[in-house]
């Protein structure tokens, strides 16, 4: 490569000429010819391209239209569209508005109807009031409201709608008292005492059984089920609520031999086919229920009782024979001894007056002996009183200073004693009225002292009973 300046050859890679010192470039100048040619090339294929000035204001205009036309539907579009937003606003709040008049009008007439039928109800003009409780129960449903347009209609002798209507009741609120409470006058009215044990038993709430539980009926419960056993059994027959329960135990319709059951039924040794029915207050019958038994037990002695029953004018003490391995259990009244009743445990005094007593010894196998039974009746000439007797012991304590007060209050104590008559009996040849000692503090239980009075029936004198250790008793003048 030349010095485009000189002519002088130029090394390779060099920037500049080492003779003139003419910088060489590396891209080369071009011609002004050769340029205007290309430009005018250029312009050439530009103007080709390029649309006339015409054509160019056409479009121009064309497109400004078009601009202008989306501008104008674009706002009519938005109008519209506002428009129909604040109409559906306006529709929305007539509605709200309208249901909102119209609510607050049905509550007001709702409420006019149920204060015009409760007036009337209670002038009893039930005719009318049932008018305006059927208005107000066509606005709005109401349990109580319906209770109330029941009664209307029972106070006008529809029974069988008054009915209807409480049984409607139910069976919205199975729980719903009074209903229940309605229904049960109607037929205790109508002595349909059956419907209302069938709708008892229907009922599964235990609250409104237990209210109008003598109504019911239901099946006795035995105390023991049917079965072998080796001792004797005391078979008690639980009723269901108040009424009377029948038993055979022979098999036959306890109805029929109308055994009332009163008390435990010993069953000794032997074979029974128990058969029991409850019948309540209105005359209703349960279902007959039966169980059969059998007993194979040692049934122990019976115990030996003195005195003899009979007529006494001297007190006596009765003494109990118990049998080997056994303990004796008694009742005063009557009525048949078991297990919780009291126990022998020494010779006792007789009771004034008239007692029946009953022994039975209870084996340590279970098994009952049978029942021997006694009467007394004890009539002792006396110049006092049992309750005179402790009116006379408590004289002669506050003489001594031994009690503050006839009420037993002491001194130096919160408490005081109290005074129980026990027995009459023969203590060293007097017939004595036996009185206890207790103490008792406030409300609390009583609790003996350990000291025991006797008052002299014939003369009113007071002693001390002393026990000693064999159990003989002498008397201490107080």
């Amino acid at each position: 490569m030349k010095c485009p300046n000189c002519g002088e050859t130029l090394k390779k890679d060099f920037l500049y000429c080492e003779k003139c010192g003419e910088e060489i470039r590396i891209v080369p100048d071009f011609e002004p010819e050769i340029e205007n040619s290309i430009i005018e090339t250029l312009s050439a294929v530009v103007l080709d391209m390029a649309p006339s000035d015409q054509e160019t204001d056409k479009e121009a205009q064309e497109e400004n239209m078009d601009m202008e036309f989306a501008i104008v539907s674009e706002k009519k579009l938005k109008r519209r569209i506002l428009i129909g937003i604040s109409l559906l606003c306006l529709l929305l709040l007539g509605i709200f508005a309208f249901f909102f008049i119209r609510g607050i009008y049905q509550d007001k007439y709702y409420r006019i109807q149920v204060e015009n039928a409760q007036l009337l109800y209670n002038r009893k003009n039930y005719e009318e009031a049932i008018a305006y409780y059927e208005k107000a129960l066509k606005m709005e449903y109401d349990v109580s409201l319906l209770i109330s347009y029941a009664d209307c209609l029972a106070e006008m002798g529809h029974t069988d709608q008054a009915l209807s209507n409480y049984y409607a009741v139910i069976e919205e609120e199975p729980d719903n008292e009074m209903a229940y409470a309605r229904i049960i006058a109607i037929y205790e009215k109508q002595e349909n005492y059956e419907e209302i044990n069938n709708l008892l038993i229907s009922c599964n709430n235990q609250v409104i059984q237990n209210a109008f539980q003598n109504y019911m009926t239901a099946d006795p419960v035995f105390s023991h089920e049917g079965g072998i056993y080796n001792h004797v059994i005391p078979l008690k027959i639980q009723a269901p609520t108040t009424g009377s329960v029948y038993y055979s135990l022979d098999g036959s319709d306890p109805l029929i031999r109308r055994i009332e059951y009163t008390s435990p039924i010993f069953l000794q040794n032997g074979e029974y086919d128990v058969k029991a029915v409850f019948v309540n207050d209105y005359g209703l019958t349960s279902n007959i229920v039966e169980a059969e038994y059998v007993v194979e037990g040692t049934q122990p002695e019976t115990p030996v009782v003195l005195p003899e029953s009979g007529q006494f004018t001297v007190p006596q003490m009765i003494s109990v024979t118990v049998p080997d391995g056994c303990t004796v259990y008694y009742t005063t009244d009557g009525t048949m001894p078991d297990e919780t009743c009291s126990i022998y445990g020494e010779p006792m005094p007789m009771k004034e007056g008239v007692t029946n007593y009953r022994f039975v010894a209870f084996s340590q196998e279970g098994v009952y002996s049978e029942i021997t039974a006694r009467s007394y009746q004890l009539t002792v000439e006396t110049t006092l009183t049992a309750v005179e007797s402790v009116y006379r012991l408590r004289q002669r304590l506050l003489e001594l200073d031994r009690i503050l007060d006839l009420e037993g209050s002491l001194p130096n104590m919160s408490g005081k004693n109290i005074y129980v008559y026990n027995s009459i009996r023969i203590v060293q040849d007097k017939i004595m009225h036996v009185i206890f000692e207790y103490y008792q503090e406030g409300n609390n239980s009583r609790n003996m002292t350990g000291n025991i009075y006797g008052i002299d029936v014939s003369n009113g004198y007071v002693y001390k009973i002393i026990k000693d250790e064999s159990g003989a008793e002498t008397l201490e003048p107080v």
